[in-house]
């Protein structure tokens, strides 16, 4: 469903897109709470559910589906094919944003990631005139010497 496979997402299976979609959640979620109960009697170790981040990205995907869903079909009335949605400019934010706080982004403030990612958009605009091997513009990146 995701991936397109069943076709694109339209305003006619909109809705029953989105059930589908909230019902795989749905089931993950109660998967998630059995385990919880099995791990506290002891029947099951923390290690058989998936991460933290693995369950945080599976929610947020399914979520994130069901958003565009009802932003794009329902609202706009318009065709998506899921098989063209992708997670790029996301990920290289988060990895200019990592790239400033040293590598790691676990546990971090509200407050570091607003840094983080002040940081890392300042970066980004200044890289954006610079085209492969060629230069088109001044390196920002540069210190210039006031002399």
């Amino acid at each position: 469903m995701l991936n397109g496979k069943n076709g694109p997402h339209t305003p006619e299976n909109a809705a029953e897109r989105q059930t589908q979609l909230l019902s795989t959640l749905d089931w993950f979620s109660k998967w998630k709470i059995l385990h919880d109960e099995n791990v506290v009697k002891g029947d099951a170790s923390e290690f058989n559910f998936f991460a933290d981040e693995t369950w945080f990205c599976i929610r947020a995907l399914i979520l994130a589906h069901v958003g565009t869903i009802q932003i794009y079909c329902i609202e706009k009335r318009v065709c998506i094919n899921p098989r063209c949605m992708n997670t790029d400019a996301v990920e290289w934010f988060f990895g200019d944003a990592r790239q400033f706080v040293g590598g790691s982004t676990n546990k971090m403030s509200a407050k570091g990631m607003g840094q983080a990612a002040t940081k890392a958009d300042a970066c980004s605009n200044g890289r954006h005139a610079v085209h492969g091997n060629n230069k088109t513009a001044h390196d920002a990146m540069v210190r210039r010497n006031k002399w």
